[in-house]
Order: structure tokens, then sequence, then C-alpha cells
């Protein structure tokens, strides 16, 4: 029943009590929470921006004998990376070298920008058996309330998936997965539509920002773009929630602040996270707010 489910699902049939889960921040926010209910221990691995690239010797420190299963999202939310093969092949070797699952969050494996691609965890070599690679029809297709999503890994790692969802939700409800057939069997026709869409959006709302005064960052992949706060910000002494709230009270724009995406470090108190995939009429709107703000 959606993507999010494919991730408790998960954490419950692998993990137990003294196992440790890797976690990279600014994370989705249901990671945590799924390795508190599964009982494990979460290790924090911090994305450090501006770039959001991990510290190698920082993320093999965290690995041990103890790491059942690292939680990767690759485009990643919220920092809008999109992990180069590099990158990929160096977090691969590691839960090698620890025999550790891998879950690949791949929800937005359809939208990248300009040069970058997704590159699927699972096809690395030596990966396949140990990868439970997770996607989304509403991530795919714009169709978030539907929930349907999926899991795909070796059979011995499906069979203890499937324990789990029997239990959980017994199954998805059949229209909606009638739905996401037919969208799956036209993806070759959805897809340049798909992304020149939501490329467009990215670049209006991006140059919304920058007009206002606002330094957003690169987005790689993914509908979100992250923006340090600005110099007024630090000036007032506040940090995202307190920029966040600004927005909504003074300039009329609700976003998100991305320190409750962390645990390890506050760095997401010096970001912003924005997302476009919003209506033109409502991208319009906040255009039109921004123009009418003094935000740099």
């Amino acid at each position: 029943s959606g993507a999010t489910e494919a991730i408790m699902i998960s954490a419950l049939a692998l993990l137990g009590p003294e196992d440790e889960v890797i976690v990279f921040e600014p994370f989705y926010d249901s990671y945590p929470a799924v390795v508190a209910l599964a009982q494990a221990k979460i290790k924090c691995v911090t994305l450090k921006g501006p770039s959001f690239t991990w510290d190698s010797q920082e993320l093999e420190q965290a690995f041990s004998d103890k790491t059942k299963l690292v939680f990767f999202n690759n485009p990643q939310n919220p920092s809008g990376r999109v992990f180069t093969y590099v990158e990929c092949q160096e977090l691969a070797l590691l839960c090698q070298k620890h025999d550790s699952y891998l879950f690949s969050d791949e929800v937005y494996e359809y939208l990248t920008f300009e040069d970058h691609h997704h590159i699927p965890m699972a096809t690395l070599p030596g990966m396949f058996e140990r990868t439970i690679t997770c996607s989304s029809g509403g991530k795919t297709f714009g169709h978030t309330g539907f929930k349907v999503g999926w899991a795909m890994a070796c059979e011995e790692v499906t069979h203890s998936l499937r324990m789990v969802h029997q239990f959980n939700v017994f199954s998805v409800n059949g229209n909606a997965q009638y739905a996401m057939a037919v969208g799956l069997k036209n993806l070759d026709h959805y897809l340049p539509t798909f992304r020149i869409d939501y490329n467009k959006k990215r670049l209006n709302l991006r140059a919304s920002l920058e007009a206002a005064g606002l330094d957003p960052l690169p987005t790689e992949g993914t509908y979100f773009t992250m923006i340090p706060l600005p110099e007024m910000a630090k000036q007032a002494q506040m940090n995202d929630v307190d920029f966040c709230q600004y927005l909504i009270e003074s300039v009329g724009i609700a976003t998100i602040p991305p320190s409750g995406f962390y645990q390890k470090s506050s760095d997401g108190e010096n970001y912003l996270r924005f997302c476009f995939a919003k209506s033109d009429k409502t991208l319009k709107q906040a255009d039109l707010a921004l123009k009418n703000s003094s935000l740099s």
C-alpha cells in the first residue's frame, strides 16, 4: 500500500533488537520510525551540504558486524541529489564487506534532470541478492493518493516481505492496481512529457527564488529544491523552523524546515526545502508572493 508500506515491511521482516541500521541524513522521515518499530538501532551518516555528499571515513566507520540494513534514497529526498556511479559502488562494496542488506528507495527513479542519471543499486556487481528495490506508482504518475508501491528482491527476501505484508494490509485495492498496470505499460509514451513538465516547474521555481534574492541549490532529481537560509534570517538569528513560520505569516508561502530530517547533525537548521510538484497556478501564486516580499 504505497512505497511507505514497503519501507515498513522490509524493516519488520529483516530487523531485530540487536541489529544496526545505517540511514543517510537528511532522511525521509519514515526511516527512523520503522527502525524504532523493529527495535533496531539507527546510525546516521550526514550528507554534507551544499553538495550533499557523504564523508567516506564517516560512512565506513558507521558500518560494523551488526549492520543488518542500509536505507539509501536515490534520487534523494529532500536534497535533490542523484548519486554517481562511484558513490553507489562505494556503498555497494561496504554492504558486501559487512554482509548487509540495502533498501534502495528509488521512488524518484524517473525524475532526473540535465545529464544526471539514476543507477539502480541491484544492478551493481554482487548486489542483487542483498538489495530490496522500492518504487512508487504514486510518485511516477503523480497520483500519490492511489497508494500503490512495489518492492523487488531475490526470492528468499520477497518471501519474508510477503509474510509481513500478509498480516499488515493483506492486499492493495484492485482498482488502483489495474490503473497502475495500465500506466506501467505506457511508460515509454508518458515519461518524456513527465520529465519536460517537471523540469519546467523546477526552472520556474528556481527563477522565482533567485528573483527574490534567494540562492537555491541545484536540483539533480526529485521535485524538491533546497535553499540555504538567507542573510536576513541569519541576522535575525532565525533557524529553519523560525524562517518557515515567517514565510507562512509574512509572505504567504508554506515550505518545510529540514531539521526534522536529521538526528545526528544540526545542519538542517541552515536550509529550507521547497516543493515544485504543484499546479502551474500555485507556482504562479508563489512567484507573485515572492516578488512582493523582501527576502535577500
